[in-house]
């Protein structure tokens, strides 16, 4: 079926599916905990849905699919924490289908310490899979406003969770988009935020918030109402109460003062 004519894209989300920022050097806040010598990787990182006898994380997976299908993440949220809170079967690595989207969730709505008491309730053995710590890693940095490390640390999230598309194909594809979700609603938010803090800014320093080349963010930023000066390579916001001002999406928990928000900007 032929559907209507994509528009152009006009907010960083809608150009930004391709485009991420190198990593940058690891950072000193929240950190997945460490392992001992004695303690071994397990060879599978991810669960793989048998055909038969399917625990009662597999048996709410296809709700949780579809919540996240349909962007539902606040539904998705309810349906795993009550799944986990009633399930009991802790160290089942099948737990790892509700509990990898209802950590995404809360990173998509910005609830990062919810995200973090996800992960830190479960036991070693699924804390040893490399998901955990891939999730661990983008939660450090989302937490603590590293934003070059938050686009590289998603895309490593991203291109592992693909490296098992042969395992665990119905998990990946759940996982894949909700991941680009978190970039795209993470952008959003540090692009409405840095409209609120700076009347001008240079282009460079747009690019270490937002994390896309020049070219891109010039497209989004003209197109949401800002202005470009090529001589001195400064962006100015739009003027506040004006037309294009509110054309930016904007997160629910963005600051509203500039104090606020130029204490929330760090740079990795």
């Amino acid at each position: 079926m032929t559907g209507p004519p994509t528009p152009p894209p006009s907010t960083a989300a809608e150009i930004a599916d391709q485009s991420r920022m190198p990593p940058p050097p690891a950072d000193a806040g929240i950190a997945p905990p460490t392992q001992t010598a004695s303690q071994s990787q397990p060879t599978a990182p991810a669960p793989v849905i048998p055909a038969a006898n399917k625990t009662p994380y597999e048996n709410v997976f296809p709700q949780i699919a579809s919540l996240a299908m349909n962007r539902d993440y606040q539904k998705l949220i309810e349906v795993a924490e009550h799944e986990d809170l009633v399930t009991g079967i802790e160290s089942n690595d099948t737990r790892l289908y509700i509990i990898a989207p209802l950590v995404l969730s809360y990173l998509i709505i910005d609830e990062l310490a919810a995200a973090q008491h996800a992960l830190l309730r479960l036991p070693e053995p699924l804390s040893s899979y490399p998901i955990y710590n891939d999730l661990f890693r983008l939660l450090a940095a989302a937490s603590n406003r590293k934003h070059g490390q938050v686009y590289a640390r998603a895309r490593a999230l991203y291109e592992h969770c693909q490296s098992l598309q042969g395992q665990s194909a119905e998990f990946v594809a759940v996982v894949l988009p909700m991941i680009n979700a978190f970039t795209d609603a993470f952008r959003n938010k540090t692009f409405a935020t840095l409209s609120k803090a700076y009347t001008s800014i240079s282009l460079s320093l747009v690019q270490k918030y937002i994390g896309l080349p020049v070219d891109q963010i010039l497209s989004v930023a003209t197109n949401n109402g800002w202005s470009y000066n090529a001589d001195t390579q400064i962006l100015t916001t739009p003027v506040r109460g004006s037309s294009r001002y509110s054309g930016i999406e904007l997160a629910p928990s963005v600051l509203d003062t500039f104090a606020s928000v130029a204490g929330s900007i760090r740079i990795a």
